[in-house]
């Protein structure tokens, strides 16, 4: 667990640390790869007590509480009753957790080396966790108000918590995305992602399907309004409709601001050669089908640029003595071998704002669509080539890639889904800041009618007007750049 990333650390205090790791199945031992639990460790009155959410440990205190009156409850001993993540705590972590938090000298011991690389999310009020499925986003939320974690889902525009103590004292355990904004009364870990929606808003907008917002199921009054948090999604972006009618650009949203490196570009060519040292014969893969890019199974690192310019808020990037702020977040990039867990640093503005973060991605020729979902240019220009070629499709291009990763390694994590490519690739080709309009030579820019052969052209339909042609009403004649005989 702790080679791979799975073991997370949430808390640290005088009196409590708590760890995220992966359940373990309980008919095949194995571990699961989207479901989590929390272990906590807490000293009071000079007793340590452990505590995991895990489905053995509940079992494990029923069977050690069966024959027990629950009068005598109270005054049995449970210290001996420890689940397999109590085990690994005891084992394997506990002793390391002073000399960590007292930064001392660094050990050549393998567990304090990973466990260093855990420490980014002590503290953080929400952490997010990787999951199967791109329809379901799940996080890690620490509250002040109870001292404890607890883990939220997002699906389907709704987000539950999977407090039990919430579902019992608090009404709105459960709420949708849209009326997040609405009221107060809602349970302090639902809170606390209505307070820092900027960590997890900017995926639920990206990954959503292009044709059906999940901002909009079907069950909302009318008079709904779109909370704050979206102000900065315009009405058009959650319709589905990204052209800039003004402009005659694209405007599909996207991490990577940068423009993407040209085809055969040395750019490319250079990022291409790199990540093909990203492979099984290098350093294998992890137990869940990610390729490893550097030989103790860490993350491979990507670091923002050096930044002199001035943001666009005017708060600037760099302190009076020169120090600079850098956030992180683990993306999954995916190569052609397969995909590749990165650690990805940011530069922050002095003043926080989201708007002036800046990345990394350009000289490396990766195309960030989400926080947690990049890939290298060069899939943007193959699907280019096979579409030309071939007249391929999205669903059809993503079941080569994954036959593709299969043939390489049993064992390989999937490709992209078919939404989440299609939504990768109209971001990455609208950052060329293409011109797609087509000047007709008698109207110029301001057409007074458009003929269709046969065929639904523009971005919908039902945004044009139809008008059946009886006769010309004027005597120009157009050469058609195309003749069907």
């Amino acid at each position: 667990m702790i080679e791979n990333g799975h073991v997370i650390w949430r808390r640290s205090a005088a009196n409590v640390n708590i760890f995220r790791m992966n359940e373990v199945s309980m008919t095949t031992g194995l571990f699961q790869e989207d479901c989590y639990v929390h272990l906590t460790k807490t000293y009071i009155d000079n007793t340590t007590e452990l505590f995991c959410s895990c489905g053995m440990y509940g079992i494990l205190l029923q069977l050690a509480t069966i024959s027990i009156p629950q009068d005598n409850l109270d005054e049995v001993d449970l210290s001996d009753v420890k689940c397999c993540h109590m085990r690994f705590f005891n084992e394997f972590i506990i002793d390391h957790i002073p000399s960590l938090l007292n930064n001392s000298s660094r050990s050549e011991n393998k567990v304090i080396e990973m466990l260093e690389a855990i420490k980014d999310q002590i503290d953080e009020p929400i952490c997010r966790m990787p999951t199967a499925s791109d329809k379901t986003l799940k996080f890690s939320v620490y509250c002040d108000d109870d001292k404890t974690c607890t883990f939220v889902h997002i699906t389907d525009n709704s987000l539950s918590c999977h407090s039990g103590f919430c579902h019992a004292m608090y009404s709105s355990s459960k709420r949708k995305v849209q009326h997040l904004d609405k009221t107060e009364a809602i349970c302090p870990h639902l809170n606390q992602l209505k307070v820092h929606a900027d960590k997890w808003m900017d995926i639920l907008v990206i990954t959503a399907d292009s044709s059906d917002s999940v901002y909009f199921s079907g069950d909302e009054d009318e008079e709904d309004v779109i909370p704050p948090a979206l102000a900065a999604t315009a009405a058009e972006d959650i319709k589905g409709h990204r052209f800039n009618e003004e402009t005659g650009l694209w405007e599909y949203p996207s991490l990577s601001r940068h423009i993407p490196s040209q085809d055969c570009s040395l750019l490319l060519q250079q990022a291409i050669q790199l990540r093909h040292t990203f492979c099984d014969a290098n350093f294998g893969r992890d137990i869940y089908g990610y390729l490893k890019a550097v030989p103790d199974g860490g993350y491979y690192k990507l670091q923002p640029p050096n930044v002199l310019d001035m943001c666009n808020c005017g708060a600037g990037y760099a302190f009076p003595n020169g120090e600079t702020i850098a956030v992180s977040h683990i993306s999954t990039v995916y190569t052609s071998h397969g995909p590749v867990k990165h650690k990805i640093w940011y530069r922050r503005c002095l003043s926080g704002t989201r708007e002036c973060n800046i990345g990394p991605g350009e000289k490396e020729a990766i195309h960030f669509l989400t926080r947690d979902t990049g890939a290298g240019d060069e899939f943007g220009w193959d699907f280019v080539d096979h579409v030309l070629n071939s007249y391929i499709s999205f669903g059809s291009y993503c079941t080569i890639m994954n036959s593709l990763y299969k043939r390489g390694s049993h064992n390989s994590a999937s490709f992209m889904s078919n939404n989440t490519f299609i939504a990768w690739f109209f971001s990455w080709i609208s950052k060329f800041n293409l011109e797609y309009r087509q000047t007709c030579s008698i109207c110029k820019f301001t057409p007074k009618m458009l003929a269709v052969d046969g065929t639904k052209t523009g971005i919908n339909i039902r945004h044009s007007t139809v008008v059946a042609i009886e006769t010309p009403t004027n005597d120009f004649t157009v050469d058609p750049c195309h003749r069907r005989n």
